[in-house]
């Protein structure tokens, strides 16, 4: 799923700590479509980037639409795969079977069917039918996906979606490498989502930046600044990637409801969310998209330890935030 963009307010300093020997490094690079920034405060002369490139290297491997032979196309496409061999799909998996019950089964990488059909990933036209996608909708739901004796396989039709979960997966997998390297000052962002540890080489909290939910992010582009410490954020929105119907004009976000085969219609225009992981994060932000405002504040009851930012619009229009209250107290 295409996520709203946040903003690195940090500016990526190298030479203004007051201990000459700790610099702030910037690394960054393509990765899923998308890109990745990762800034950590180390000793002078180090540096990760082979480490963390060969990190995502493998991520794609493994769960990269975009590569004919990654683990993710490949079971897609019908094969059946041994998950030792591609670990980190087997864990994404496993994390979204956990996420889809959480969420009362709004957040469901099964709806791969539906998305193609309405091809939001591809430049195709027209809006499907009703018929067709009821007939889609037959192919959605985790019984079509097997998980024996160690293998991998879909029915036939059938396929998976990790978009709405992936790129917060990277974010921590990045995260616990630098952890595990002795690294307690970072922060990582993959395709605008985040996690941040520490402070950052000036001694201060990471300062993140939410985007407005406009298809515009060259000027003005910021809806909120908030300060990000030993946490994770994504954002999730339907302004920037949608279809047009050719006949009616009619907009359709990509938030597909995989109840109904339909994209979701709210109030709901983007969905910021935080949490320990980004896996998380990134999780929930692509079901609240789907639940809309009012079913997401009845589970989020049940939740410990997330916290969310929503921009919604009235009847006339107009733009309005809300937010949880432990959330209002990182707006700067």
């Amino acid at each position: 799923m295409m996520k709203a963009f946040l903003f690195l307010i940090t500016l990526f300093l190298l030479s203004c700590s007051s201990n000459e020997d700790l610099v702030q490094v910037q690394n960054y690079g393509p990765i899923q479509g998308t890109t990745y920034q990762v800034s950590y405060v180390v000793n002078s002369g180090t540096t990760y980037q082979s480490q963390i490139d060969s990190i995502l290297q493998i991520v794609d491997r493994n769960l990269s639409t975009w590569l004919p032979h990654s683990g993710i196309s490949k079971l897609n496409a019908g094969d059946s795969i041994i998950k030792v061999q591609y670990p980190l799909l087997a864990n994404v998996i496993d994390s979204s079977r956990k996420y889809y019950y959480q969420t009362n089964s709004y957040f469901d990488i099964t709806i791969e069917p539906l998305i193609e059909l309405w091809g939001f990933y591809q430049k195709s036209s027209g809006i499907p039918d009703s018929s067709r996608i009821d007939s889609v909708l037959s192919l959605v739901g985790w019984q079509h996906l097997y998980d024996e004796n160690g293998y991998l396989w879909l029915d036939k039709g059938a396929g998976i979606d990790v978009n709405g979960i992936a790129q917060g997966y990277s974010v921590d997998l990045i995260a616990e490498f630098l952890m595990a390297k002795g690294v307690e000052n970072f922060m990582v962002e993959v395709g605008g989502e985040l996690r941040a540890k520490g402070k950052n080489i000036d001694d201060k909290i990471w300062r993140i930046g939410i985007d407005k939910p406009v298809e515009n992010i060259e000027v003005d582009r910021l809806q909120e600044i908030i300060s990000l410490e030993n946490s994770a954020l994504a954002t999730s929105g339907n302004y920037r990637k949608y279809k047009v119907d050719p006949v009616s004009g009619k907009k359709y976000g990509h938030s597909v409801n995989p109840k109904t085969g339909f994209p979701e219609e709210s109030s709901l225009l983007s969905a910021t969310v935080l949490s320990h992981s980004a896996t998380r994060s990134d999780a929930w932000g692509t079901a609240m998209m789907v639940m809309g405002i009012e079913k997401t504040k009845q589970l989020l009851k049940s939740q410990k330890g997330l916290q969310a930012y929503w921009i919604l619009t009235d009847r006339k229009g107009d733009w309005k935030v809300e937010t949880t209250d432990e959330f209002q107290l990182l707006i700067n």
